[in-house]
């Protein structure tokens, strides 16, 4: 930066010293040299953050500066030519060197409206190598105002470098021209206009206008037109409109305001132009001139450039214009449309009248000439006319003379049938008419709807009811035919009916029943197949709730067959109810027949049983019919329950509990478990659905129960020390022979060995795991080695019940060791040779000597035996 005069003379002596000046020794006594910082505030234009050659400087901005603890040390503002400096001028006790200060831009009214950084904003920092010519300031995070922070060098060393650019951002200002439908549209010009006078609202032209920018743009296929500019406000004015359209007046969209907060993004105006449109009409006429109403046609407009007529399919049709129209009272269809050639197309004549041929009318030029008066086309139709008739006839088509008829025209437009009386009735045509031998009358009429009144019915047969026939329609696409009603006169008829009831009275819906005439002539009861057989009449008939068919039918004998009961009940055999004659006395009467029906049962039938088959006694069952109708399994609880059925039952012996019901969907609830066994999961068993197909069989489910388990460990101890003994070996057994004494392990009807023997492991212990409840025993089959086996080696009964079933039932068993080998028996001397015994009397016991002495030595251990086992009791004991 460039430097004041005063700061580049620095401080210098005015005078010279020296001892060549006739003086004695000095010492010059100087304060440090003075420091200044600073340099220049610049618009930098083209925004590249260094100062270039003819930059404007920015005067009258205020400059601070503080101190590093953020305190106001002094301020300035920029000379003419932008430059600001701190010093011992401006810096109360001048700046200190090797000391940090921050300058800051930072007086909000320079920035606002009137100031010289209005809408001006810090250029980049730190562009180019030469510092001399760049920008420094900073606007910090979260900070408004651009800052710098600086250390001050030694005494006398200035720094000029501290410059602090601004630029003003430019954004783009915008006008989008659309019609009334938001289409763009090309071929707009607009001319831009910036804001410069100070009053508000465009000023184009006079004494001091606002400053139009750049030259006038054309907008494209986008509708746009568009520059780039300054901050700033904004006018777009529209100088021509698009072909077609209407200048808008006034024609100048804004104003558009170009700021610090939006030019990024850009400002836009959108400009809508009416297009210039007229009326395009039809006048629908009779050939009298008469204007008329109901009339359809469909405006089209010529498009395709074929330069035919109008084209409305195939390739490259014309443009249908908007909805159909139909014509009012005045026949008139109106469309206000753009300038262009159209066509009004008749796609539906007014009632009563014939569609020209062809019914298409134009072209209507619309121009820019006529489009204020518009443009119309005149449609004459020819009114359109037909016979109705009417034949009367018996129910064999027999023509019948002497029926008499009025004919009568639907005109009043209540959308009903036909009114011939009261306020606001339909149009009688011409006198009544009486029918010849034909059977027919006939009046040829315009197009529209009628009804033939039959007023008389010939002789001999009853006037129908209700007596109009119609309506009948003629149309243009009928009218040269005509159309015709046939009316048939019915004999004397009455009710011929059915009455379904159960065998209480109660009437039944759903019973269907199909009416049959007898006609055969074989005098005898219905037939309803084979050859010749009697008339079937209708359709089947379904009672309702009152239980009832009925047929108004023809004097002659009927039968009801009954093809369908009602759901839950039997079809009666026969199920032919009649006949029922039906005859001139009777007709007004009628004639009816009961039909009962009985009602169908079947069983619901639930088996318990073991998981191997056997039935199971003492399982309490309640039963439940299905009759919430909610769709679902049962509900027994709640609100809307299903309905319970009957008291609990408890199986017998056989496991069964049933009840004989209706047809219906029934469950089971288990409510108990048999003794000893658990309760079934689920406890809800079905839907079981009784039907007519099945009731006769009736349904069942089975139901199996698992017996409740439990546990019974085996403690396996040395007597005396209570040493637990591995190696025992037991077999469990279950009392099952009811024979109420204890445990029987052979002969006939023996109990039941559960499992395989079990082995006492290391801590003597062995156990049996998932035991039904029941008695059960143990039996020691190998003692542990060096134990003797007990001489009660069977132990029990061990119950399990409900009661113990969730925990291990313990017994312990004790053995005795072995007891150790007796000394050895020292040698016997052998006695004397004995004489010669007598052989003894011949008893018939041939045992020697030796077999007697024998049986005497058993006898001798045998006791000994006993002895032993009666002390090992008591010792126990």
């Amino acid at each position: 930066g460039s430097r004041p005069p005063e700061a580049r003379s620095g401080n210098q002596l005015s005078s010279s010293f020296g001892k060549g000046a006739s003086m004695a020794d000095l010492e010059v006594l100087c304060d440090e040299a003075p420091l200044q910082i600073g340099n220049r505030v610049w618009y930098d234009v083209d925004k590249d953050g260094i100062q270039d050659p003819g930059e404007p400087p920015v005067p009258g901005a205020t400059v601070r500066l503080y101190d590093a603890t953020g305190k106001l040390v002094s301020t300035t503002v920029t000379t003419s030519r932008g430059e600001y400096y701190f010093d011992n001028t401006n810096v109360p006790g001048g700046l200190l060197p090797r000391t940090q200060y921050t300058i800051k831009v930072d007086k909000p009214e320079d920035y606002e409206p009137g100031g010289p950084l209005h809408q001006w904003y810090v250029t980049k920092n730190d562009a180019g190598p030469n510092r001399f010519i760049d920008s420094d300031g900073v606007v910090p995070a979260g900070g408004r105002f651009p800052e710098k922070a600086v250390t001050t060098g030694g005494p006398g060393e200035n720094n000029h470098t501290y410059d602090f650019g601004f630029n003003q951002p430019e954004g783009k200002v915008s006008v989008l021209k659309q019609d009334q439908d938001g289409k763009p549209l090309p071929g707009a010009v607009f001319q831009l206009w910036r804001e410069t006078n100070t009053t508000p609202g465009l000023q184009s032209d006079g004494a001091t206008p606002d400053t139009k920018v750049g030259s006038a743009c054309t907008t494209g296929p986008d509708g746009l037109c568009g520059a780039t500019v300054p901050l700033g406000t904004y006018y777009w004015q529209e100088t021509a409109a698009p072909d077609g359209y209407l200048l808008p007046d006034p024609a100048v969209f804004g104003p558009l305001e170009l700021t610090a907060d939006n030019y990024v993004e850009g400002v836009k105006a959108t400009a809508v132009n009416r297009m210039m449109t007229g009326d395009v009409s039809v006048l629908k006429q009779d050939k009298d001139g008469k204007p008329l109403p109901g009339a359809v046609f469909q405006l089209w407009r010529k498009t395709n450039g074929d330069g035919g007529g109008l084209k409305i399919d195939g390739p490259n049709p014309d443009t249908k214009i908007g909805d159909p129209c139909t014509t009012g009272a005045d026949g008139i269809c109106t469309s206000h449309q753009p300038l262009g050639e159209y066509f009004w197309q008749e796609t539906k004549a007014p009632d009563g009248y014939l569609l020209p041929d062809p019914a298409v009318f134009g072209p209507l030029t619309l121009t820019k000439d006529n489009y204020t008066q518009g443009v119309r086309v005149t449609a004459v139709n020819t009114l359109a006319t037909g016979a109705v008739t009417v034949l009367k006839q018996d129910k064999d088509g027999k023509p019948l003379p002497g029926a008499v008829f009025q004919l009568w025209r639907k005109t009043n437009g209540d959308g009903g049938g036909l009114k011939i009386d009261g306020p606001n009735p339909d149009t009688k045509i011409g006198d009544p008419c009486t029918t010849p031998e034909s059977g027919v009358c006939s009046e040829t009429v315009p197009v529209g709807t009628y009804f033939w009144q039959e007023t008389k019915a010939p002789d001999g047969y009853l006037l129908p009811e209700p007596a109009i026939f119609g309506p009948l329609e003629l149309t243009t696409e009928n009218h040269a035919k005509g159309v015709s009603v046939t009316a048939v006169n019915q004999p004397m008829t009455g009710a011929v009916s059915v009455l379904k009831q159960d065998k209480d009275g109660k009437p039944l819906p759903g019973a269907v029943f199909q009416l049959w005439k007898k006609t055969n002539g074989d005098g005898g009861g219905l037939k309803v197949e084979g050859p010749n057989p009697d008339t079937k009449v209708g359709d089947p008939c379904t009672t309702a709730a009152d239980g009832v068919c009925t047929s108004n039918q023809p004097l002659g004998t009927y039968f009801w067959q009954e093809t369908k009961a009602p759901d839950g009940y039997l079809l009666p055999d026969p199920a032919i109810f009649g006949p029922l004659t039906l005859t001139a006395e009777n007709h007004t009467e009628g004639v009816r027949v009961t039909a009962v029906n009985t009602l169908a049962t079947g069983a619901v039938t639930v088996l318990k049983q073991d998981k191997d088959g056997k039935p199971l006694a003492g399982a309490v069952f309640q039963l439940w019919r299905k009759t919430n109708g909610d769709g679902g399994g049962l509900k027994v609880d709640g609100p809307n329950p299903d309905t319970k059925i009957g008291d609990p039952c408890t199986t017998p012996a056989n496991g069964v509990c049933t009840e004989t019901v209706p047809l219906g969907t029934y469950y089971w609830q288990e409510t108990k478990a048999p003794e000893g066994y658990a309760l079934a999961e689920p406890t809800i068993l079905g839907p079981l659905t009784l039907t007519k197909d099945n009731f006769a069989k009736g349904v069942s489910v089975t139901v199996v129960n698992n017996p409740k388990v439990g546990e019974i460990r085996l403690l396996k101890k040395s007597e005396g020390d209570g040493k637990p003994l591995p190696g025992a070996v037991f077999q469990l057994w279950k009392k099952t022979n009811g024979d109420g004494g204890g445990l029987k392990v052979d002969g006939p009807a023996p109990d039941t060995k559960v499992g395989d023997p079990c082995k006492t492991d290391a801590q003597g212990v062995c156990d049996f795991r998932n035991l039904q409840l029941g008695d059960y025993y143990l039996q020691e089959v190998s003692a542990p080695a060096g134990y003797l086996l007990p001489a009660e080696a069977i132990s029990g009964p061990h119950t399990l019940t409900d009661a113990n079933s969730g925990k291990a039932l313990e017994v312990t068993r004790l053995n005795q060791k072995t007891p150790p080998p007796p000394p050895p028996t020292p040698p016997v001397t052998p006695p004397a040779p004995h004489p010669p015994v007598k052989p003894l009397a011949n008893t018939g016991l041939p045992m020697s000597v030796y077999g007697l002495a024998g049986v005497c030595l058993w006898f001798l251990s045998g006791g000994a035996l006993m002895l032993l086992v009666a002390r090992r009791r008591r010792r126990r004991t």
